[in-house]
């Protein structure tokens, strides 16, 4: 008897349980289920954009408008995206725009696929399988984006950034970036913009000769900076290499495809046939309206030889152009 109470005490207050909660929830059940963000766009939309043809006006009728649009990591109304201009589609697509056309669509989600069977979160030895074959490994260095050269642990010198890697198809029109071996993002690019904006990576060519003068004051850091002569610095100076540190400068390999004119650096601040003049310590741009370029440089000995090195920045010391003595 004791027994059969117990299990009516029981059953009371399951019942009376239940019915508190079909009170609050007015009857209704509720499933609590994990949110799964959507996806701003459909698999299906993206592979009607052409990366080689399809202009902004197509990537809007397509996929409607983004969640932004930018700039250099600028954000920009839609009024000030003109001719050139990134479109972000919830962090999960951006369609680069250069001159009013795709440039590049990039793929940072894994469940998008475009057009070939990469995706984001593959093996990287499989997506590598689909691409053409990679011609050397480069391993310890920062990324000089030359095409189907992998870049292993990649490390700037300044960001050592162990695990990511980078490879680029341009015959397939694809670049991965990978992260502990999977792809982290894919990269489709227009494949006539590529190769033409390789073959024109060019720095200081001497558009506006100048081979006699005096040299002229400029401001560097917000001083004057008057003309200081360098007996080491005069002579002639052969490009060799572009590259992140000095430290990665191998005169067997060239890392980049930058070039850039040798320097026949003469007396009283002159550069033969260069936009440049200098004075001790600085290469700087006197002919440039307003803010001024200036290279800081310094002179190294190896093996034998003389180099010059300019620094894209006063303070630190990578992002090097590297120069041989020659004469």
């Amino acid at each position: 008897m004791r027994r059969m109470l117990n299990l009516i005490v029981v059953l009371l207050f399951v019942i009376s349980f239940t019915s508190c909660i079909e009170d609050e929830f007015d009857g209704k059940t509720t499933i609590v289920e994990e949110e799964i963000e959507k996806l701003k766009v459909d698999n299906e939309n993206l592979g009607k954009l052409d990366v080689d043809s399809s202009s902004y006006e197509d990537v809007v009728n397509i996929l409607g408008e983004p969640s932004s649009y930018s700039y250099r990591e600028e954000i920009l109304e839609k009024s000030e995206a003109i001719d050139d201009f990134y479109m972000d589609y919830d962090g999960q697509v951006v369609i680069k725009i250069q001159n009013k056309m795709v440039d590049e669509i990039r793929i940072y989600d894994d469940r998008i696929r475009y057009l070939k069977n990469l995706y984001v979160g593959q093996a990287k030895e499989e997506a590598l399988s689909q691409l053409s074959p990679v011609k050397e490994t480069y391993t310890n260095i920062g990324v000089y984006y030359e095409s189907y050269i992998l870049y292993n642990d990649i490390n700037y010198g300044y960001s050592d950034v162990k695990g990511v890697s980078y490879y680029s198809d341009p015959s397939n029109g694809v670049r991965l970036w990978f992260d502990n071996n999977a792809v982290s993002t894919v990269y489709y690019f227009n494949k006539e913009n590529y190769l033409e904006h390789e073959s024109k990576i060019s720095y200081l060519k001497g558009s506006s000769p100048y081979d006699s003068g005096e040299y002229v004051t400029t401001e560097i850091n917000g001083n004057d900076v008057e003309f200081e002569t360098d007996a080491d610095l005069l002579g002639k100076w052969e490009f060799k290499d572009y590259v992140y540190i000095y430290e990665d400068f191998d005169e067997e390999r060239k890392l980049s495809n930058i070039q850039f004119i040798d320097l026949d650096i003469r007396e009283n601040g002159i550069i033969k046939d260069c936009d440049f003049m200098w004075t001790k310590g600085y290469l700087v741009n006197v002919f440039m309206r307003g803010s001024r370029m200036v290279y800081r440089y310094e002179l190294a000995e190896r093996e034998g030889e003389t180099y010059l090195l300019l620094y894209t920045s006063l303070e630190d010391d990578y992002n090097v152009y590297v120069f041989k003595n020659v004469e």
